[in-house]
């Protein structure tokens, strides 16, 4: 995993609040950028953002 990739992601997502708009920002499929964030979470050993199908 890029670290500084998926920090990027993150941010993008943080920013936005939305995984489909941060990854349009970055030309990556959705599921790449909910990848790359769970891989951060995992390497974190920590839960970053709660995921939820609704606003």
């Amino acid at each position: 995993m890029d670290k500084l990739n998926a920090i990027s992601i993150f941010c993008k997502v943080i920013e936005t609040q939305s995984f489909t708009k941060a990854a349009a920002l970055q030309n990556i499929s959705v599921a790449m950028a909910s990848k790359l964030v769970s891989q951060l979470e995992e390497q974190l050993k920590t839960r970053l953002l709660q995921r939820t199908t609704r606003k």
